[in-house]
């Protein structure tokens, strides 16, 4: 589960790690950007399981809905929160 002090430590430096990039002087050594691809894959990472923990919540309420909340059962999803058929 991600609180939200996570989530707003995952959004906070993927955004800083991405606007460095960004601002990363062009006449420097192509070789230096290194750095900010190695920063981007982990943050990238990060934010991938924060969009596929929140996309499984929405599924899980989305099932709730249409299957109604007397007919609902938690064994009816998978980890990500979604369906299992």
């Amino acid at each position: 589960m991600y609180t939200e002090k996570r989530i707003e430590e995952i959004l906070d430096t993927f955004t800083k790690v991405l606007s460095k990039a960004d601002n990363f002087p062009r006449n420097n050594d192509p070789k230096d950007y290194k750095q900010f691809w190695i920063a981007l894959r982990k943050e990238g990472a990060n934010l991938l399981g924060i969009s596929r923990y929140l996309y499984g919540r929405m599924a899980k309420e989305n099932i709730k809905k249409e299957v109604g909340k007397e007919d609902y059962a938690e064994d009816t999803l998978d980890n990500e929160g979604g369906a299992i058929f």
